[in-house]
């Protein structure tokens, strides 16, 4: 048996971080404790060695399976780096947004990339370029990827860019508006356990429509979230707050949970020069009284309800660590 890291990590400043993808949390690693993690992620440690080892670092890989850091391996190489690790300072973001292009069958008034989308001439992210944009992401030590738009569905190398992003330990989500039925990329999702979540603004079939700008957007999101369930897959559904949905929002989150579907976002509309345009920014505390009700709505149905919006450190909600 072999000890090994259990969770992907990297050096920073005062230490390290590693980062537990299942329950999306962040554990603090001081100097000694990083310095293991690398050791064991570096060379096989078989556990009947252990008792040789100093008392120093007794002590540590005690402490590193008290904390859930580390754990038993009954292979000789855990989880295969090549460096990825050995950034000294914050020299970059745990978190990246990848755009692979701008393209949109779905025109939302409150798209804070609305300009982007309308001006869109076709630039995406080549092919070719996936492997070293994987490779760049994963020796950054960045742990977690959200595929953006634009709608990614209508990215044609789509299900390349995943995989390579998986196949470097990356937590990867995607975020599609769920009109683009494609089976294959749900398959590829299922596959590689990525992150689905799917953008629905409104239980009404019209409003949800009008706001997306799509004449049939409400009916080919409902059939792919359908479909994603039939596959094992279990969608995230974030809700854009529009002026004209802040009266029906615990209908919606009641369709949703009718949906089975155990947790969605409401987001608050960025208030970018499009949106004001398009009239579609709600004000803050407007939001926040909207979120509130629906947290505590959603709470009663057994639904996970999370904020989205710069001031989701003011909400009370939050201090039990949700």
């Amino acid at each position: 048996m072999f000890l090994k890291s259990k969770f992907p990590f990297r050096k920073e400043l005062f230490g390290g971080i590693a980062y537990d993808s299942l329950s999306e949390n962040y554990i603090y690693l001081n100097q000694s404790i990083f310095e293991l993690l690398k050791l064991l992620d570096q060379h096989e440690v078989v556990l009947s060695a252990i008792e040789s080892f100093p008392k120093k670092i007794q002590e540590a890989i005690k402490y590193a399976e008290e904390k859930g850091l580390v754990q038993l391996s009954t292979k000789q190489q855990f989880r295969k780096t090549e460096e990825p690790l050995s950034t000294d300072v914050l020299s970059a973001p745990t978190y990246l947004e990848i755009y692979p292009l701008f393209t949109c069958n779905e025109l939302c008034s409150f798209c804070y990339v609305g300009y982007h989308i309308e001006n869109a001439k076709g630039e995406k992210l080549t092919h070719e370029k996936i492997g070293d944009l994987a490779e760049i992401i994963h020796k950054n030590g960045i742990f977690n990827v959200t595929i953006l738009g634009g709608e990614p569905f209508l990215y044609q190398s789509l299900d390349d860019l995943l995989i390579a992003l998986k196949e470097k330990d990356l937590d990867v989500a995607i975020s599609t508006n769920g009109t683009v039925f494609n089976t294959h990329y749900l398959d590829v999702i299922k596959e590689y356990k990525i992150k689905f979540n799917i953008a629905l603004h409104s239980h009404q079939e019209r409003t949800h429509n009008t706001i997306t700008r799509h004449v049939n957007g409400f009916k080919r999101t409902i059939q792919t979230i359908q479909e994603a369930k039939k596959r094992g897959i279990t969608p995230h559904i974030t809700t854009v707050i529009h002026p004209t949905t802040i009266d029906t929002i615990l209908d919606t989150v009641h369709f949703i949970h009718a949906l089975e579907i155990p947790s969605m976002t409401l987001s608050y509309p960025t208030p970018s020069e499009y949106t004001r345009i398009h009239q579609s920014t709600v004000a803050i505390n407007v939001y926040e009284n909207i979120f509130r009700k629906a947290f505590n709505f959603g709470r009663e149905l057994g639904i996970m309800i999370q904020g989205n919006c710069h001031y989701n450190f003011l909400f009370r909600e939050y201090e039990s660590g949700f």
